[in-house]
């Protein structure tokens, strides 16, 4: 199962985002899978945030937009709601631990854990989700072109 951080899933419906295209393009084609994908609520309230802030964004998506849209994936029938569960607070913890990760980078380690944990493919636009060994994902910049066609590349 796929599950996406919150930089793909506001890139895919920000049209503004320099990575709209390849974010867009490997969405749909998830959407358009007959395989079940992971949506985490805490990622699409991130989405709402980001999309929705005035300081990041010449023209802002409105709040009625921004839950449109993390709706639309929210409401999908192949997605699977996955939140934090029995292990996710050992993994966080360990990755936080072992890579000696503070401030702000947490929240990576917090979303590598909960992809972990559920055993989901983490699809990101950002190379630091490399530093987690046990994470499988794939940077989408790297290579767009696969990332929307075959599904489950692995890059880290």
């Amino acid at each position: 199962m796929v599950l996406c951080d919150v930089g793909v899933l506001v890139s895919a419906g920000m049209a503004g985002s320099p990575h709209h295209v390849p974010c867009r393009r490997a969405l749909q084609t998830l959407l358009k899978t007959g395989d079940l994908f992971a949506v985490s609520e805490l990622v699409l309230a991130a989405v709402v945030r980001i999309s929705t802030n005035a300081r990041i964004w010449k023209i802002p998506a409105t709040p009625e937009s921004a839950f449109a849209f993390v709706n639309t994936v929210r409401a999908h029938s192949r997605a699977v709601t996955v939140a934090p569960a029995g292990r996710h607070w050992r993994i966080f913890e360990d990755l936080v631990l072992q890579l000696g990760i503070k401030g702000g980078d947490t929240t990576d380690a917090y979303l590598a854990a909960l992809a972990q944990e559920h055993g989901c493919e983490w699809w990101t636009t950002d190379a630091g989700f490399s530093r987690f060994s046990g994470l499988r994902w794939r940077n989408l910049l790297a290579d767009p072109l696969s990332a929307a066609t075959q599904g489950t590349k692995r890059q880290g």
